[in-house]
C-alpha cells in the first residue's frame, strides 16, 4: 500500500512540475504521453523497492535500399566469314586472265638481230662426211651419220652488213621423230652458222651449215630445228634436201 501511494505521489509532483514548465507551449498528446511515462519510469528506476519493466519501444527497421542496376542490351555477335567464303561476295569484278608468256617468233631473221639480213632455213641432208677440199674433211664417229641444216642470209639492205653471231648467244637443237634431241658440233668450217662471222654485201646472199651427229640406224621421219636466244625462240620443221 505504501508503495502505491509513494508511487502515485512521485507522479503527481512529476506532473505538476511538467505542466509548470510547458504551460506555455501545449504539448501535442503523443508527446505528453511520452513525457509522463519517461518519468514515471524515472521514479521506479529510483526506487529500490519496486519492480518495474520498461516497456520498450518498438523498432521498425527499413527495408534495405535496392538499386536496380539500368538495363543492358547485349548486341549478338556477328557471324564470322568463313574462311571458304569470298569476301567480295555480291560484288561484281571482272575476271583477270594472265597473259600466258609467249616469246616464240614466227620469223627466224628476229633471232639473227641484223637488220636487213632475211633468214630461212633451206633443209638438211644425211651425209658420211662432209669436205670442203681435199685437205679438210669432217668425218663423224662410230655408230652416227652426220646430219647438215643448211641456212640462207639475204642482205635485203643498200649497205653491206656484218653478220656476227658469236655476239648473239643463240642456241640450237634438231628434234628428230619429236623425242630424239641434238646440239651441233663445234667445227672449223669458215661458214658454221655457230660461230657465223661474216660480211655480205648489199642484194647478195650468203651459205651457213649446222653439223649435228645422228644415230646411223634411225629412220627419220621428221626434223625439227629450235633457235633461241635469253628473249626470243623460233622453230620449224626442217625438209630434207634433194
Amino acid at each position: 500500500m505504501k508503495k502505491t501511494i509513494g508511487l502515485w505521489s512521485g507522479i503527481l509532483l512529476v506532473s505538476t512540475v511538467l505542466v509548470g514548465c510547458v504551460s506555455a507551449t501545449e504539448l501535442p498528446d503523443k508527446k505528453e504521453k511520452i513525457v509522463i511515462d519517461y518519468m514515471a519510469n524515472m521514479v521506479l528506476e529510483h526506487d529500490a523497492n519496486i519492480d518495474y519493466e520498461i516497456e520498450s519501444i518498438p523498432v521498425i527497421t527499413l527495408p534495405p535500399k535496392v538499386t536496380v542496376p539500368p538495363s543492358v542490351t547485349t548486341k549478338p555477335p556477328e557471324e564470322s566469314a568463313s574462311p571458304n567464303q569470298d569476301s567480295n561476295q555480291g560484288t561484281n569484278k571482272p575476271e583477270v586472265t594472265a597473259k600466258p608468256n609467249d616469246n616464240t617468233t614466227d620469223n627466224p631473221s628476229v633471232i639473227i638481230g641484223v637488220s636487213g639480213i632475211d633468214v630461212k632455213v633451206k633443209g638438211y641432208e644425211i651425209r658420211d662426211n662432209y669436205s670442203l677440199s681435199d685437205s679438210f674433211v669432217l668425218e663423224p664417229k662410230e655408230g652416227t651419220k652426220l646430219m647438215m641444216v643448211y641456212f640462207s642470209l639475204k642482205n635485203n639492205s643498200e649497205m653491206d652488213k656484218n653478220v656476227k653471231l658469236t655476239a648473239q648467244m643463240v642456241d640450237y637443237e634438231i628434234v628428230v621423230n619429236e623425242k630424239d634431241k641434238y646440239n651441233p658440233l663445234m667445227t672449223a668450217l669458215d661458214n658454221d652458222f655457230l660461230y657465223l662471222d661474216t660480211d655480205i654485201e648489199a642484194g647478195n646472199v650468203e651459205e651457213a651449215v649446222l653439223v649435228f651427229q645422228v644415230n646411223e640406224d634411225v629412220k627419220i621421219e621428221s626434223v625439227g630445228i629450235t633457235m633461241k636466244t635469253e628473249k626470243e625462240k623460233y622453230e620449224q620443221l626442217v625438209n630434207k634436201l634433194g
